[in-house]
């Protein structure tokens, strides 16, 4: 079957209109998915936005088909589409900077074009939940009744004193009643570290801030003393010529 289909793909159009294609690949297995634009920024295409595992050779021959008609592809475990748009958006990176433009929350997805749209709901739907944070440029939580927490930024990184942890700021925060409406937002990121914020109701700002200023905000072992323990019971590995026992 895979001699039939390359042969199928490299006879195109002769053999079968580009519809029939798409159904033929799909019916043995080689799954595509297509959407009429990219939502990411930077990324413009002439016609659509397919996605795929391009690994298989009937897939790869495939994409080729779909350069040549001035068709973007893309790999189907980094992208995603938006629920309303359907535009294509990256979920995994592809730099040191990336952040992502768009929001996956309770099994739906959502891009930055239409989260900027409304906002508000966005917001409300990432409240007192430190598993999420605003990662699109352009949205400040300011101008929706929200009032910054922290006076420095908030770390987390492979650099000593990167330990600051969403998860023990948001309990720290819950410990006073004041978690409930908490938001994060990521305001920068880079190789080996990024940097975020919390933003409360303006009306608990300042139960938010005693409370941080009196509970914990930090990470029980910080991703530096992780790697550190790593590196040394390494060098006693060989040091020793074996892997200690697990307790």
């Amino acid at each position: 079957m895979k001699e039939q289909l390359l042969k199928a793909i490299r006879e195109f159009p002769e053999s079968h209109s580009f519809e029939e294609l798409v159904v033929l690949l799909n019916t043995h297995g080689h799954y595509l998915m297509s959407f009429p634009k990219y939502s990411e920024p930077g990324y413009s295409c002439e016609n659509s936005v397919w996605f795929a595992d391009w690994n298989s050779e009937v897939l790869s021959e495939f994409g080729k088909l779909l350069e040549s008609e001035d068709h973007s592809i893309e790999w189907s475990d980094e992208w995603t589409n938006c629920d309303e748009c359907m535009g294509a958006f990256r979920v995994h990176p592809d730099g040191h900077g990336w952040k992502l433009y768009g929001a996956q929350i309770d099994g739906g997805s959502l891009c930055g074009n239409c989260i900027k749209e409304d906002p508000g709901s966005y917001l409300a739907d990432i409240e007192g939940r430190s598993d999420y944070a605003i990662t699109i440029d352009g949205i400040d939580p300011t101008q929706y009744g929200y009032a910054i927490v922290n006076s420095e930024q908030f770390e987390y990184g492979m650099h000593p004193g990167q330990d600051s942890s969403p998860r023990a700021i948001l309990e720290s925060l819950n410990a006073r009643n004041v978690g409930g409406h908490a938001v994060f937002q990521i305001t920068s990121s880079s190789q080996f570290s990024l940097s975020f914020s919390v933003f409360v109701p303006e009306d608990v700002l300042d139960v938010a801030r005693e409370a941080l200023a009196a509970g914990k905000t930090t990470a029980d072992v910080s991703p530096y003393e992780a790697i550190e323990q790593g590196l040394k019971a390494a060098i006693e590995v060989v040091k020793v010529g074996k892997v200690p026992d697990q307790a």
